[in-house]
């Protein structure tokens, strides 16, 4: 069934919630819009979706490379202790459906009595960014789907959802900020920082000849050579 209807929502399943590949809630959300679907996984679920979000990655409004399941799927569970779930929207039906967003995330406790808990989008020392990736068809309309589905009171989740590690001039954050002001919500950005990044329209060997002498990128042909004598790379 899905929102449109007067049962509202569709709750299918706590099979995630045991660390299984099989969504722990399903939510369908009918609107103007196709109909989409919010699932929300284990984080070992990762390694059954790489084939989908490899497409998502190639679609997104902005890249993240730690959100690359190549990266994700393995990264997770030898990274962090927390538990991480995984959450995705869908356009479409069983039968033919395409994925506009990844989140992981986990739901936090406060460390003070009077704290309140969160949803924190995934962020580590090895992977300090949290940018969801959000596909490029209709983002604005995917993300206000989202937390509209959050929001349903029976899943019981924080009010407040935490982003670490975005850049305030991307397009996740600009999308964020327009949600926030037309749907009436609280939007507050704490921690600011400055930090380096490489942006190039060039590919990775093209940039490390062009970046580094001659000596040292032969060096690093060299060591990658050892390394796929090790396995594939």
């Amino acid at each position: 069934e899905t929102s449109g209807g007067p049962a509202g929502a569709l709750v299918s399943g706590l099979a995630g919630l045991a660390r299984e590949a099989d969504p722990a809630h399903i939510e369908l959300l009918a609107n103007g819009r196709p109909q989409r679907k919010l699932a929300i996984y284990a984080a070992s679920a990762g390694f059954d979706l790489v084939e989908e979000l490899d497409y998502l990655c190639a679609r997104t409004i902005e890249t993240n490379v730690f959100f690359n399941p190549r990266f994700l799927a393995p990264a997770m569970p030898r990274l962090e202790d927390r538990e991480v779930r995984l959450a995705v929207i869908r356009d479409g039906d069983e039968y033919r459906n395409r994925l506009r967003l990844l989140v992981p995330f986990s739901v936090e406790r406060p460390a003070t009595p009077l704290g309140v808990r969160v949803m924190r989008t995934w962020s580590s020392p090895f992977g300090p960014i949290g940018t969801p990736l959000v596909d490029r068809d209709d983002p604005v309309g995917v993300i206000e789907d989202f937390f509209a589905m959050l929001s349903r009171p029976h899943l019981k989740l924080p009010k407040v959802f935490v982003l670490p590690d975005i850049r305030l001039d991307g397009p996740v954050a600009s999308l964020l900020a327009t949600v926030a002001e037309t749907r009436g919500l609280t939007l507050v950005t704490t921690g600011k920082a400055e930090r380096p990044m490489l942006e190039s329209e060039i590919d990775g060997d093209e940039y490390l000849k062009a970046s580094l002498r001659s000596h040292h990128y032969r060096e690093f042909r060299r060591l990658k050579r050892r390394l796929a004598d090790l396995g594939r790379l």
